[in-house]
């Protein structure tokens, strides 16, 4: 199934941002929170405002597995 989204960094309307950070296995829940609410901050700065607020959040987990038989 083919799914469409937005790119990382994408202006929705007036004040409204769509912003995305992903990590991998690497990285921890909690890292991977504070690199998304350090983006989301730079995206205001970048835009000419001084803080953000959440209208949505969603946590998608996806696992992999490479270089493996089954």
């Amino acid at each position: 199934m083919l799914r469409w989204r937005l790119p990382a960094d994408t202006h929705i309307k007036d004040n409204l941002y769509y912003v995305e950070f992903s990590g991998n296995a690497y990285i921890n829940r909690g890292t991977t929170y504070q690199y998304f609410h350090r983006r989301a901050k730079e995206v205001c700065l970048e835009n000419g405002y001084s803080d953000y607020k959440f209208k949505d959040a969603k946590d998608v987990s996806t696992e992999y597995v490479v270089g493996s038989r089954l």
